[in-house]
């Protein structure tokens, strides 16, 4: 049944000649749905329908005219009017109907990218939104939705909810996810709050962190194998997200790297990021805005609430200063070896994820992801046990041969003399005098070191502070004062109590001479 139409965009004038005026025009347009849309400082043209905005080029607003009267010309022509009696009123006008100015009559729209409350989070399918909170996953018609979305944030395959889905116990990459994690509830938790927080679009200014997925295995001074799911666990991520993947390897750190970003993307993965690329390059993206520079376009800025999150897969410790301030903006996660050069995924579940999935799988794999989701929201963002990471962490900024020099060195030594073990260091041969620290750098990585391996020392003598002293259980136990001490007293106030008090004191300490 045809929808009502308020203007008909054509009429017959006195002389029985099909005209259009520009007002009944633009009114149809707006009955199409097609809206100038506002982002920022830029407009275009967009069609919105149930709630949802898709952007059109100029020309689709002909075609769109066109499709409609082939469709729906003979339930609204008047007598004596012919189809191309009404394309021929068009095409005269066309000039004036479509010239930029004139098309500013158009109605617009100002959009702004709804994002996520705290405590919940909608994901957006071909059929049907769902909407996550911390209680339920339930489904949302498009048109009741309060809000409108961009068709970019629309998952390109249905999704479908049924009781055998809700009570299944094993799902495929729900199992691949409990692999990485060593199928330990200790990590496999962790890791997925972890999945959950990606998914949830709500930026929190106390919690922007940089998500980090790294192999397990010591690839500081191994050989880098690869394959161990990383990459796969953010295609996961890719198929309920809009995520940009960003090769790690070219990465500079110029203004132009992120030309790929738009304003719908919701993650930007850093993908197999090298080990010279440092942490504190996605500082200023990670905590605040997000500008995307494309060359010889307008930059778009977009707020920190709107800004996508960021994520790395990496077989290394980044490098990044060492603080509070490094340690508050990144989530590590060492996904375990189970995967590699003797068993791949396909190996172990003898089809290919994704595209081999049919639409009950497609739905478990929705339904997991949801289920991650709703575990942040009840959870929060935990971080698991580690595994190398401390290990690791040394070995990126302190180097090998340094630590096998300090482990000798506290073989033996509970005192360190700070210039005799720098001058052992430098005469020893364990780094190229190339790039030999000096005596304050040196100083600097054995407090690191120690500080790391968790070793209890003091600086002597403490105006010079010429020596590392180790500590032992024993220096470390508290000095008993008078404060520790339970009393129980009577206060001495005539001649007499003292007479009696001293000699019972005298008393005391000749028995302590006798026994001893």
């Amino acid at each position: 049944m045809a929808q009502k139409i308020v203007h008909i965009p054509w009429y017959l004038n006195e002389d029985g000649i099909v005209k259009v005026r520009s007002v009944d025009f633009y009114n149809f347009l707006d009955f199409l749905g097609i809206k100038r849309l506002k982002e920022e400082n830029s407009y275009e043209f967009a069609v919105v329908r149930e709630n949802i905005i898709r952007r059109i080029p100029k020309s689709d607003i002909v075609r769109m005219l066109l499709d409609w009267l082939s469709e729906n010309f003979e339930m609204f022509k008047q007598e004596d009017v012919e189809l191309d009696d009404v394309l021929d009123a068009f095409i005269n006008k066309s000039k004036l109907l479509l010239d930029d100015k004139a098309l500013y009559f158009i109605k617009t729209i100002e959009y702004r990218k709804q994002m996520d409350s705290p405590d919940d989070s909608y994901i957006y399918f071909l059929n049907t939104a769902v909407h996550i909170s911390k209680e339920s996953i339930s489904l949302v018609n498009y048109k009741d939705l309060q809000w409108q979305i961009m068709e970019q944030q629309i998952l390109p395959r249905t999704f479908h909810t049924s009781k055998n889905l809700n009570s299944k116990k094993s799902i495929p990459f729900q199992q691949f996810v409990n692999n990485l994690a060593k199928n330990d509830p200790e990590r496999i938790l962790p890791l997925e709050t972890t999945l959950g927080y990606m998914l949830h679009r709500h930026k929190n200014f106390a919690l922007a962190k940089a998500v980090i997925f790294m192999d397990e295995n010591m690839n500081e001074i191994d050989l880098v194998e690869g394959g161990t799911g990383k990459s796969l666990l953010m295609k996961g991520v890719g198929h309920m997200r809009n995520v940009c993947e960003i090769s790690g390897k070219g990465f500079k750190g110029s203004m132009f790297d992120f030309q790929r970003v738009n304003t719908e993307t919701d993650i930007v993965l850093i993908n197999d990021a090298n080990p010279n690329l440092s942490l504190d390059t996605f500082y200023n993206i990670t905590a605040d805005g997000f500008a995307i520079n494309r060359k010889y376009k307008s930059e778009i800025l977009l707020s920190y609430e709107e800004s996508p999150k960021i994520a790395f897969t990496t077989n290394y410790v980044l490098k990044a200063p060492a603080g509070n301030s490094t340690d508050r903006r990144r989530i590590e996660f060492e996904v375990a070896q189970h995967y590699g050069k003797n068993l791949t995924v396909y190996n172990d579940f003898k089809h290919f994820f994704f595209t081999d999935w049919n639409q009950k799988q497609w739905d478990e794999f929705s339904y997991y992801m949801m289920h991650c989701l709703q575990s942040y929201l009840n959870n929060g963002l935990m971080e698991a046990p580690s595994i190398n990471l401390t290990e690791r962490r040394l070995i990126s900024e302190l180097g090998v041969e340094f630590l096998e020099f300090m482990e000798e060195e506290l073989s033996s030594k509970k005192k360190l003399h700070k210039k005799e073990l720098f001058s052992k260091f430098s005469k020893g041969g364990y780094v190229n005098q190339r790039y030999l620290p000096n005596q304050r750098t040196f100083t600097t990585k054995v407090k690191k070191y120690l500080e790391y391996k968790q070793i209890s020392y003091k600086e002597t003598p403490l105006n010079t502070k010429m020596y590392f002293e180790i500590l032992t259980e024993k220096d470390l136990k508290p000095l008993i004062t008078i404060d520790n001490i339970d009393t129980n007293y009577k206060t001495v106030d005539t001649a007499n109590k003292m007479t009696r008090l001293s000699k019972q004191l005298q008393k005391l300490f000749n028995n302590e001479n006798v026994t001893k």
